[in-house]
């Protein structure tokens, strides 16, 4: 899995460079849960292959639990020129506060770097329908 996410987060950046987009993209990916401790909270049916229990190091319980091995995830953040290359960050952070402090000004513009918001959010009522705004790119 490890170099699966290595080869797809790769072209995540590949395609940023390319489009010239890098210097002014923040990019996070993050874990929403710890590893899984208990066959029922994988959804896979055959286990057969798999490894469980997940090793959450010294956290308690895993993922589908509200105990630290359940919740407390890494986070990764880059944006070139903004945040400091190798900058570790200990306090906590949920990933709802993150989103709403980054992604909502962009609800209310009609696209986001070229793309629709009606292409990236589908069809669901968003923040922002009732008063959309031109931005020049």
């Amino acid at each position: 899995m490890i170099s699966c996410m290595d080869d797809e987060i790769g072209k995540v950046f590949a395609a940023l460079r390319e489009k010239r987009m890098l210097e002014n993209t923040l990019v996070i990916f993050q874990s929403d849960n710890g590893g899984p401790r208990s066959a029922k909270f994988t959804g896979e049916v055959d286990m057969s292959e798999s490894t469980i229990p997940a090793d959450n190091g010294p956290y308690r319980d895993g993922k589908g639990m509200l105990y630290e091995g359940g919740i407390r995830v890494v986070a990764l953040a880059n944006w070139q020129g903004r945040i400091k290359p190798g900058s570790v960050v200990d306090q906590p952070i949920h990933m709802v506060d993150m989103l709403a402090r980054e992604a909502a000004p962009s609800l209310f513009l009609k696209e986001v770097a070229g793309v629709s918001k009606r292409e990236l959010f589908g069809s669901v009522a968003l923040p922002g329908d009732e008063k959309e705004i031109e931005m020049e790119p």
